[in-house]
């Protein structure tokens, strides 16, 4: 009988050593992409950026796009969108809704950026883009799915 004791013990202590393993590796792993966005937050943001608390959703487009939706009430944000699109071409977009840790850059490149970063490496978390069936360089429409 002693010795199912020992054997089940030993497994739960190999059992807790791998859940923590996964577990401190998941932290890190959010501490990583937590400081990606927050990098690319002060590229974007200007010197002179304000937010009111009125503000609702802030959805930003490049200057090169023919479409600009910005759907807020007395903002006076304004993102750099040029810099960041030096990093990597197919960011079209910033979404900040205030309240919510929502800041993120938005991709176009479909499903792509589902288990991707920003740089085009590996992420869990991905980075929120647009559906594929819309493009804001060529599309009149809009109303758009952005996949957060």
């Amino acid at each position: 009988m002693n010795k199912k004791y020992k054997i089940i013990l030993m497994l739960l202590i190999v059992l807790f050593a791998i859940s923590s393993y996964f577990f401190i590796k998941e932290i890190a792993e959010n501490k990583k992409e937590n400081d990606i966005y927050e990098d690319l937050q002060e590229i974007v943001q200007n010197e002179e950026n304000t937010t009111h608390e009125n503000d609702h959703t802030n959805i930003l487009k490049n200057e090169t796009s023919n479409v600009s939706t910005e759907n807020s009430t007395n903002s006076s944000n304004s993102y750099n969108l040029e810099n960041i699109s030096k990093i990597n071409a197919d960011v079209i977009g910033w979404i900040k809704i205030n309240g919510t840790n929502i800041n993120y850059p938005i991709m176009q490149n479909g499903d792509y950026y589902l288990r991707r970063n920003i740089y085009k490496n590996y992420s869990s978390h991905g980075t929120p883009y647009l559906a594929e069936y819309c493009n804001l360089r060529t599309s009149d429409n809009l109303t758009y799915f952005i996949y957060l």
